[in-house]
């Protein structure tokens, strides 16, 4: 095997022959080449100075020329300088802010007062409105704070079924899942 160099202009690192991976300071790899990306906050450049891809909280100037601040409060990513396109877990308007989800327990509304999904251990109302506890002990999913509608794996739906008021646990040798305390549906690994 023979070693050559790496004749790249402000190339640090060749991935390969002729194929830059790692450039100087204040030069991006694209395409295997150099370029000059003196634009602040700009992550990728793909010719000398023309910018791709803005780092976070920042969003990029059509022209590829800047990289501007989003000035929305608690805005991860916006589409230009007052219009927010990722809230994270939090609220997006139609106006293109952040508000925060005003239903306790939710983990992500689509509207302030509609929720999507619901915290682990919390179930989420027929009308999306409410996140309300579970308080069924091994109970996966709830239809209502006191009726449970699935259970956790190795637990199985008292013989009331989908209007459940327990989960019971599945006290069979091998037995994953069960329809009863007494009736197998999943077995173990190396069962059958």
């Amino acid at each position: 095997m023979s070693c050559t160099s790496c004749n790249i202009t402000n190339c640090i690192s060749c991935a390969w022959q002729g194929y830059c991976g790692t450039c100087a300071a204040s030069y991006s790899a694209s395409g295997g080449t150099c370029y000059l990306c003196n634009i602040s906050n700009c992550l990728i450049c793909s010719v000398d100075n023309y910018c791709n891809s803005c780092a976070a909280y920042y969003t990029l100037d059509p022209s590829g020329s800047s990289c501007t601040n989003c000035s929305i409060s608690n805005c991860l990513g916006c589409s230009s300088a007052n219009i927010c396109n990722d809230c994270g877990s939090l609220l997006m308007s139609t106006m293109g802010t952040c508000v925060s989800c005003q239903i306790v327990g939710c983990t992500q509304c689509s509207y302030t007062n509609i929720c999507a999904q619901c915290n682990t251990l919390y179930s989420l109302s027929s009308d999306s409105t409410l996140c309300f506890p579970c308080l069924i002990p091994n109970c996966l999913q709830c239809t209502a704070s006191n009726v449970c509608s699935s259970c956790i794996f190795g637990y199985s739906l008292n013989s009331q079924g989908a209007n459940s008021t327990s989960c019971n646990q599945c006290n069979m040798t091998g037995c994953d899942s069960c329809n009863s305390p007494t009736e197998c549906t999943t077995c173990s690994q190396g069962y059958y």
